[in-house]
């Protein structure tokens, strides 16, 4: 997977670069949200407890209600973007901006100790997201690439070619980015879980 990914990667560069740069400056603002207005904590939980319920049960049905969800936002990001890239852009930003407000949400509402807090954070949120946020970033970024690169005057003459090599593009990703989100979905359920539930 680490080779298919690094290829990827290469394919993608400047477009995964950018997204990922988008989704940093999202969760910025997600983290400065936090303190302009912390009320907003409400509607984010009301999100979460509206897909999966006031306290889901760790278990593997669990993790199938949050890889469909995953897979339904990371398509979206995918095929989507053949719309100028729109959703490919409004899914980094959302997911940004969500993270950015419940990490900052966390590390400041725990505890006293900040760095208990981070700690907190850190396996909370790590050993899932390193598959689950690598998946988004991999499909806004080829969305974007699919709805956009096509545009450029650059590809005068041949934008039909740039627009099919694209939507192959994002064919061939699928398998990858099912993969990562069935693990993400796994590891958040039974590794994530369990971190956060020994804090408590």
């Amino acid at each position: 997977m680490v080779t298919i990914l690094s290829d990827y990667y290469n394919d993608n560069r400047k477009w995964i670069l950018l997204v990922a740069k988008w989704f940093l400056a999202a969760m910025a603002v997600g983290g400065i949200a936090f303190f302009i207005k912390p009320n907003l904590v409400d509607s984010i939980l009301g999100i979460f407890q509206n897909k999966y319920g006031d306290q889901p049960v760790r278990d593997i049905n669990f993790a199938k209600e949050i890889f469909l969800q995953n897979s339904l936002a990371c398509l979206i990001a995918l095929v989507g973007g053949i719309i100028f890239g729109i959703s490919s852009v409004l899914t980094v930003f959302f997911n940004g901006f969500i993270i950015g407000f419940v990490i900052m949400l966390l590390v400041t509402s725990l505890s006293g100790n900040p760095f208990h807090n981070i700690e907190y954070v850190v396996l909370g949120l790590g050993p899932h997201g390193i598959f689950e946020l690598p998946a988004f970033i991999l499909a806004s970024a080829l969305g974007l690439r699919l709805g956009t690169e096509w545009l450029k005057s650059e590809n005068h003459g041949h934008r039909w070619g740039t627009l099919k090599a694209n939507a192959i593009r994002v064919i061939q990703s699928m398998p990858l980015l099912i993969i990562m989100l069935l693990i993400a979905a796994v590891v958040e359920v039974f590794v994530s879980g369990s971190f956060v539930e020994s804090f408590n």
